[in-house]
This record gives C-alpha cells, sequence and structure tokens, in this order.
C-alpha cells in the first residue's frame, strides 16, 4: 500500500514545480542586476517579486501530508470495492488517482477562496 500511496503522491512532489521555479527565478534575478541600479536597491525588488512564487511553494508544502492522507483513504476506499493492487496495480493507481485530483482541486479552490477573502489583493 504505502508504494501505491508514494506512486500517486510523487509525481507531483518530483515534477519540475513551485520549488525549483522559486530558486531559480531569484537566482536569476539576483544575477540580472543591471550597473545603474543599487546593489540594496536590486535586491529590496527581488525579494518583493520573490513573495508570490515563495507563497505558491509554501502551499505546496503544506498541501503534501494532507495530499498523502487523501492517498490513503483513497486506497482503503479502492480496497474496499474489490481493487487488489498485487493483480492489477496500475489499475489500483487509476482508482485512486480520480479520487485523490478531485478533492485536491476542491481543497485548493476552497483555500484559493478563502485566502481572497481575507486579502482582495491575492486574487491579482
Amino acid at each position: 500500500m504505502a508504494s501505491l500511496t508514494l506512486a500517486a503522491v510523487c509525481p507531483a512532489i518530483a515534477a519540475p514545480g513551485p520549488l525549483p521555479a522559486v530558486t531559480h527565478a531569484v537566482a536569476i534575478e539576483l544575477v540580472r542586476k543591471s550597473p545603474e541600479r543599487d546593489l540594496l536597491v536590486h535586491l529590496r525588488l527581488t525579494a518583493a517579486s520573490a513573495g508570490r512564487p515563495v507563497a505558491i511553494a509554501v502551499l505546496t508544502l503544506a498541501f503534501l501530508p494532507w495530499t498523502l492522507a487523501e492517498a490513503k483513504r483513497a486506497d482503503e476506499a479502492a480496497r474496499l470495492r474489490g481493487s487488489d493492487p498485487r493483480r492489477r496495480p496500475l489499475r489500483h493507481l487509476a482508482a485512486m488517482t480520480l479520487p485523490v485530483s478531485v478533492r485536491t482541486l476542491e481543497k485548493a479552490r476552497r483555500g484559493a477562496e478563502a485566502l481572497t477573502l481575507r486579502d482582495s489583493a491575492y486574487g491579482d
């Protein structure tokens, strides 16, 4: 069960996503300082522009424990419906993928709505 649960969640972790993107974007911005701009001004502007990607990366990391728990719930539900991961692992994985994806998207939508209600500038 653990290996199938990880197989369902690991693509979301290992895929090129917000964490490497934030690191690369900030590093590129730090290196691309124009000669006529003061270093402190450049650092302040780079830090300000990194805010949203950093928030995205933090939210991604915050979702991982919840996603693992949802994958375990989907695994248990698939097994109760008769899915056998030892006989047909790909079919079992497919039976887990849709519920986990739907629940994750629904949680993301609710979280985005909550953030928008708290901070009207977040949705812009």
